[in-house]
């Protein structure tokens, strides 16, 4: 989506990291699961801003493994169970879109 900045930026481990909301999207290349690349889902909980794993997965390749770790984030954002009076819940679609591009 035109103007728009990207999302994803590279840590100095390789790492590729979006924040979106209260959450923090990591995709890595892992050397031990058979060339499949990790991506997990990470929301600041609470005062301290602590950050609690709240799902993650594997994928073939980078690509693939960052959309797959948008979507999660994107409906955990989109289920009233899940984001209660979180400052999440009022995310724009357009954060959600950019963290897709890749």
């Amino acid at each position: 989506m035109a103007g728009h900045p990207d999302l994803w930026r590279t840590e100095p481990d390789g790492a590729l990291i979006a924040e979106v909301g209260t959450y923090r999207l990591v995709v890595q290349a892992t050397e031990h699961a058979g060339g499949s690349v990790r991506f997990m889902v990470l929301c600041r909980d609470g005062g301290d801003g602590a950050l609690v794993l709240v799902g993650s997965g594997t994928k073939a390749n980078l690509r693939t493994a960052m959309k797959s770790a948008a979507r999660m984030a994107e409906r955990l954002m989109g289920e009233p169970s899940m984001r209660g009076d979180r400052p999440d819940a009022h995310i724009s679609h357009d954060a959600i879109v950019a963290a897709h591009r890749v």
